[in-house]
């Protein structure tokens, strides 16, 4: 991944996780917290292990 691409990757993951939380806090449905919740802890995570690649850094 060249530095521009990584910058976009990263950027976009950003936006699209505080999308969910935007989401969350407007929910009125417990279900679909749950469901939204999930969501962002899995593209929170992925983003963590490519973040990691990309910076050489060892998983604990």
């Amino acid at each position: 991944m060249t530095d521009n691409n990584i910058r976009k990757y990263i950027s976009n993951e950003f936006k699209e996780i505080t999308a969910i939380f935007k989401q969350i806090s407007n929910s009125k449905s417990k279900e679909e917290v749950k469901k939204l919740a999930s969501s962002g802890i899995e593209r929170m995570d992925n983003l963590k292990l490519e973040l990691k690649k990309i910076t050489n850094t060892p998983n604990k």
